[in-house]
C-alpha cells in the first residue's frame, strides 16, 4: 500500500512509534519543527494520531486523521464528536495523492494549531462544532438578529416553542409560563454575548464545561436548573444557546446562531425525595438538592440536537430574497397548479389558498407534484399538507370547491376576496370563464396560464390592475394579433388553438384546454417555472397594465423561448 517514499515519511514523522494495522496507522506524530511559542497543548511537539485509510484511497479520497486524546478536540477544523481533522483540499490532494503528501499536510496543520493560527481574518467564520447526538430537530427563529446582537450582557430566560414531528419551532422569548397558548411549550434560552467556547473552538461538551461558561458570563448552572424546575410538570426541558456570528473571522458580527439540547432533571426529584425521607418532618433544602444534582451530572455529556438555521432571512437570502407575490389564490391543482404551488411555497409566499374539487388519481402522478400515498384523496388537502412541510411559516389553506358552484356570497368566495392575486392554473374552459367574470366583478387582478397539446406552446395572460383589462379582453387582443402575424411559430400556435385535435375542450374565440394532453412532468415543470417567473416579475405594483405572453418549445435547444410579449 505504501511506496518506499511513503515509508520513509512515516518513519520521519512517527519516529518508530507507529502501529500499522489493516487500513489504520496509530502512533505519536512528531512535528518537524516546533514554532517558537507553541500553545501549551502542543508544546511537546508530539501528539497521538490515528490515521484511517479509506476504501477510495488514493484515487479519490485522502487518508483521514483523528486526535486520539479528547482534550485536543478543541481546534478549528476538528470535529468535536470524534476528533477528526479536516482533510486536505480535494483538488490539491488529486495533484499529489501520496501518503507522504498527506503527512506533510498533517505536519503543516499541527504547526498552525501550535501557533494558534488555524483561523485567519480572511477565512470564512466556522461555527463551533457542537457534537449532535439527536438528529431531526430543526430550530426556526424569526427574531431580528440586531435585537440580540445589541445586548451587552449574557442573559438567561424563558422561551416558548411548538414541537411537531420532531421539529422545534421557536415562538416567543422572555415569556411568562402562564401565558402559553394552545400547543405551546416552554423552555430556557441562554444568550451568550460572545461565542460559547472554552478554549480555541471547543464548545461545552460536558455539563461541567457549560457551568464554567455560565460562571464566566455572570450566570450560573444552578439558576438554569432552578428555572427548569419551574417548568412543571416537565422533567426534561429544552435549552437553546444563542450567540452572535459573522461572515468572516475578521468581519463584523452580523447574525446569530441557536443551538439546542435537553436537560433531564428526573434525578433532581429523586434527590429531593431522598431528602424528604431522610429528614422526615424537616424542610427540604432545595439549594442543596440543586447542588447535588449539579455534582451528579457534571461529567455527563450534553445531548445536543442537530440544529439548523431555518429562519426565513437565511433561507431566502440564497435565492435573492422572498417572492414579490405575497398572497394569491391558486385555482386548479393539476399538473400546472401543483408545481406552481410548490414554487411559490419555496419562494416564501406568505399566504395562499389552493382551490380544486377533484381527487388525485393514479394517472395524474406522471406529472403531478403529489405521490401514490395521496391517491384517492382530495388534491387540495394533500397539496396543502406538502406545502406546510416545505414552508412552515406560510399560511396555506385549501378550498374543496368547484368554481362553477361558487356564488358571490358563498363562504369560499368571501375567503378568496381577501387575496390580492387570483391565478388560473390551467382550469377547464367553463371554470376559467366563470373565474374571469368573478375577477372582473370584484376588480381582482388575475393571471391565466394554459398550454397546447404536448406542451408545445405556453400561453400566459395577465389582467391589468383591478382586472382592467380583464383576461377575456386580453386573450381576444392576442388572437387578433396572431391572426394577422406572419410569424411561423405564432401560426402553428394559432392552428392548435383554432383546429383542436382529439380530447381538446375549446376556449371560445381565445384558446383551448387539453383534457388529456400529452406532456411529461419535466416539460410541465419547465413551463410552470416560466409561469412562476411571470408572477414574480410582472405582477408587482410596477406593472399595472394587461399583458399576454406566448412561449414555444424549442426542440433543438431543449427549452422554451418567448415568441410573443405584448402589453395591452
Amino acid at each position: 500500500m505504501f511506496s518506499a517514499e511513503d515509508q520513509n515519511a512515516i518513519e520521519e514523522f512517527f519516529k518508530g512509534t507507529q502501529s500499522v494495522a489493516e487500513k489504520t496507522i496509530s502512533g505519536e506524530f512528531h512535528l518537524r519543527l516546533l514554532p517558537a511559542n507553541p500553545i501549551p497543548e502542543l508544546s511537546s511537539g508530539k501528539v497521538n494520531i490515528k490515521i484511517v485509510i479509506p476504501a477510495a484511497y488514493p484515487q479519490y479520497e485522502s487518508p483521514q486523521a483523528f486526535f486520539v486524546d479528547e482534550q485536543l478536540w478543541i481546534f478549528p477544523h476538528v470535529r468535536m464528536d470524534d476528533g477528526k481533522i479536516c482533510p486536505p483540499d480535494s483538488r490539491k490532494w488529486l495533484e499529489n495523492p501520496t501518503f507522504k503528501a498527506f503527512l506533510e499536510y498533517l505536519n503543516e496543520f499541527l504547526k498552525k494549531a501550535a501557533e494558534n493560527n488555524l483561523e485567519t481574518n480572511e477565512d470564512y467564520y466556522e461555527l463551533p462544532q457542537f457534537p449532535a447526538v439527536k438528529p431531526l430537530h430543526l430550530i426556526f427563529v424569526e427574531e431580528s438578529p440586531q435585537n440580540w446582537i445589541s445586548r451587552t450582557e449574557s442573559t438567561l430566560g424563558l422561551f416558548s416553542y411548538f414541537l411537531e414531528n420532531q421539529l422545534i419551532r421557536i415562538c416567543r422569548f422572555d415569556i411568562v409560563p402562564k401565558s402559553l397558548g394552545a400547543g405551546e411549550r416552554s423552555g430556557i434560552y441562554i444568550w451568550f454575548k460572545i461565542e460559547p467556547v472554552l478554549r480555541y473552538k471547543r464548545p461545552p461538551i460536558y455539563f461541567r464545561e457549560l457551568a464554567e461558561l455560565l460562571k464566566g458570563e455572570g450566570l450560573s448552572f444552578e439558576s438554569l436548573v432552578r428555572e427548569g424546575i419551574k417548568l412543571l410538570p416537565e422533567k426534561k426541558f429544552v435549552v437553546i444557546l444563542g450567540f452572535p456570528i459573522k461572515r468572516t473571522n475578521g468581519g463584523q458580527v452580523n447574525d446569530i446562531h441557536w443551538q439546542s439540547f435537553s436537560i433531564d432533571i428526573s434525578s433532581y426529584y429523586h434527590i429531593v425525595r431522598k431528602q424528604r425521607k431522610k429528614n422526615k418532618k424537616k424542610k427540604v433544602d432545595y439549594e442543596l438538592a440543586v447542588s447535588d444534582y449539579k455534582n451528579e451530572i457534571e461529567n455527563s455529556k450534553i445531548e445536543y440536537f442537530k440544529s439548523h438555521d431555518c429562519s426565513q432571512r437565511f433561507l431566502y437570502s440564497r435565492i435573492g430574497g422572498r417572492s414579490s407575490v405575497n398572497n394569491c389564490v391558486l385555482f386548479g391543482c393539476g399538473a400546472i397548479g401543483s408545481h406552481l404551488s410548490v414554487f411559490l411555497a419555496k419562494s416564501g409566499i406568505a399566504r395562499m389558498i389552493v382551490c380544486d374539487h377533484e381527487t388525485i388519481e393514479a394517472g395524474n402522478l406522471c406529472r403531478h407534484a403529489l405521490s401514490f400515498s395521496s391517491v384517492g384523496k382530495p388534491k387540495v388537502s394533500e397539496m396543502v399538507r406538502v406545502l406546510k412541510d416545505i414552508n412552515p411559516w406560510g399560511d396555506f389553506s385549501f378550498a374543496l370547491a368547484d368554481i362553477l358552484d361558487l356564488t358571490v356570497d358563498s363562504k369560499d368566495m368571501r375567503r378568496f376576496l381577501e387575496y390580492d392575486l387570483w391565478v388560473d392554473a390551467g382550469l377547464p374552459v367553463k371554470a376559467s370563464l366563470c373565474l374571469v367574470d368573478f375577477a372582473k366583478k370584484h376588480s381582482k387582478r388575475m393571471v391565466s396560464a394554459f398550454i397546447t397539446n404536448k406542451a408545445r406552446f405556453l400561453i400566459i395572460a395577465i389582467s391589468g390592475k383591478n382586472s382592467s383589462p380583464d383576461i377575456n379582453e386580453i386573450l381576444t387582443q392576442m388572437r387578433i394579433y396572431m391572426s394577422s402575424s406572419d410569424d411561423n411559430d405564432l401560426k402553428k400556435c394559432l392552428a392548435l388553438l383554432e383546429s383542436p385535435e382529439k380530447d381538446i375542450g375549446i376556449r371560445p374565440n381565445t384558446g383551448c384546454y387539453f383534457m388529456t394532453f400529452e406532456a411529461s412532468e419535466a416539460r410541465m415543470s419547465a413551463a410552470t417555472s416560466i409561469i412562476y417567473s411571470c408572477l414574480n416579475e410582472l405582477c408587482g405594483d410596477a406593472f399595472d397594465k394587461g399583458r399576454y405572453l406566448i412561449y414555444g418549445y424549442d426542440d433543438e435547444h431543449f427549452t422554451y423561448k418567448r415568441i410573443l410579449d405584448s402589453v395591452v
